[in-house]
């Protein structure tokens, strides 16, 4: 998303007393700049489209470890209109018939399909669209990136998150910055804040 138009940075540059040149500079520099993601959001679509896959918003986890977490983020997906959650086993508990899962999950569960993988690298020639992994030892702040319908928001498993070939293998690794005194952020409250974030902007 950017916040201001062209017309308004180069409005503002000429009204500021920036001379003719700069201010040329900056409009095709901002014009580029919303081309290059005009064209991104437009060919992820395209493909998404013409192959049949990725074409919402999805969240898949990473060897999920606490069942009540992950019933929480089937709920989560379920009000927030999402229909599959992947999994990537090895998963820590069996999800047929678990108490703890289903409590979490409660009848929400019903709506949203599992699709369950063997590993990160049979979901990767799987899924079409921009895999956006949240880790707490990327770099960049979650709010800073430009989310599209097709991306899959990935989580990590509680207690390591992802491996290092995971973690490089995603096209996007993004953070929630919290306080530094504290060590991690429960893994459904962190799908809640990236899926609010994608959905905020998707929208808008």
């Amino acid at each position: 998303m950017v916040a201001q138009s062209v017309e308004q940075v180069a409005v503002n540059h000429w009204v500021g007393g920036s001379s003719p040149s700069q201010g040329a500079s900056v409009f095709f520099s901002v014009f580029r700049s919303n081309m290059e993601s005009l064209l991104c959001s437009l060919v992820s679509k395209f493909f998404c489209i013409i192959l049949g896959r990725a074409k919402k918003l999805e969240v898949c986890l990473f060897e999920p470890e606490i069942a009540q977490n992950t019933g929480a983020i089937v709920r989560l997906c379920a009000c927030f209109g999402i229909y599959r959650l992947s999994i990537i086993e090895p998963a820590s508990f069996v999800f047929e018939n678990n108490r703890l899962f289903k409590r979490a999950g409660m009848d929400y569960i019903e709506q949203v399909e599992l699709i369950r993988h063997e590993s990160f690298k049979e979901f990767r020639k799987s899924y079409v669209g921009r895999i956006v992994l949240f880790d707490i030892k990327a770099d960049k702040k979650y709010f800073n990136i430009q989310f599209f319908e097709s991306d899959c928001i990935m989580l990590g498993k509680e207690s390591s998150g992802v491996t290092d070939e995971v973690f490089s293998g995603c096209d996007e690794r993004v953070v929630i910055p919290i306080n530094p005194q504290a060590r991690s952020m429960n893994v459904a409250m962190c799908a809640a804040i990236g899926l609010a974030e994608a959905t905020k902007q998707i929208t808008t």
